[in-house]
């Protein structure tokens, strides 16, 4: 496997949050100083040697061969390397993810803080498959990057279904106890934004008052509440303009609106164009 190209190694400077995009590159395995956080779905594929990072207060180890998946908006950090680890890394912006529909049991792992490990195909096989997405994806909605997209879908699903039916020693798993006040209410949102919640529920699932609950929210995650509650309904309610024919009042009520104009308005606002343009871009069919 080439690995010729300019390693990519962790700068201690970079700001927390900032997002790397929809990206594949390749790192060289090196201790970080500090921990890195990025609201996207990361995947690791180690080609030589292997690494730990420490995520929250567990050590996950990635041996050579697999792939790590994870939302790396939890706190992680590389404490053991070996030399002349190689790996490749790919970032998908968590919006862009969620557009996808996944296996339920897939998708509340990884919004848990779950580490999915996996090792199936040969080492051929998938270093070839990183090294096409390192070479096409990043190009700016091309021919190529398109294709790239499809085929990491199709990955990412045939994992998540793999071990949604096998989920025994597929995957290192935190516990809810283990998460900050910050991410658990992440994740009540997660679970429940297609529900009439509020943000003094979300609070109240954590046992904070609303006005602190939401300083802290958004201390840990750069939005308030509200803001991060829209988007999880905006980003349902876009995944059922591309893949359903249902009308849009009511995809506006299934995503958790109450009502159509605050939907409207709520989706304009985020995506800067309406529900019908934005099925009509597709070229889906639908009211």
């Amino acid at each position: 496997m080439p690995f010729s190209d300019i390693l990519q190694t962790y700068d201690s400077r970079r700001p927390e949050l900032l997002p790397y995009g929809l990206t594949c590159e390749k790192w060289k395995g090196e201790l970080m100083p500090k921990s890195d956080r990025h609201n996207e779905i990361e995947l690791n594929y180690v080609v030589d040697g292997s690494f730990a990072y420490l995520i929250k207060d567990k050590k996950v180890r990635i041996d050579s061969n697999t792939i790590a998946i994870f939302w790396a908006l939890f706190p992680h950090q590389i404490i053991e390397t070996e030399e002349n680890c190689l790996y490749y890394t790919l970032t998908i912006p968590y919006k862009r993810f969620m557009q996808f529909e996944w296996p339920a049991t897939f998708v509340s792992s990884i919004l848990a803080g779950q580490v999915i490990l996996f090792n199936e195909n040969t080492r051929s096989t998938e270093a070839a498959n990183f090294e096409r997405w390192f070479n096409d994806l990043g190009k700016n909605e091309s021919e190529s990057d398109k294709v790239a997209i499809f085929e990491l879908y199709a990955r990412i699903y045939r994992i998540a279904h793999t071990i949604s039916e096998k989920p025994e020693g597929a995957y290192f798993g935190n516990s809810q106890e283990e998460l900050t006040l910050g991410e658990k209410m992440a994740v009540f949102i997660a679970s429940n934004y297609q529900e009439k919640i509020s943000v003094t529920e979300i609070a109240r699932s954590v046992g904070l008052h609303p006005d602190y609950a939401n300083r802290l929210f958004k201390k840990s995650f750069g939005q308030t509440l509200k803001d991060f509650l829209t988007e999880q309904r905006i980003i349902h309610a876009q995944r059922m303009l591309l893949t359903s024919n249902k009308k849009v009042i009511e995809i506006a009520y299934v995503s958790g609106f109450s009502s159509l104009s605050r939907f409207n308005a709520s989706f304009q606002e985020v995506t800067k164009t309406t529900p019908k343009e934005y099925r009509n871009s597709a070229g889906v069919t639908g009211e």
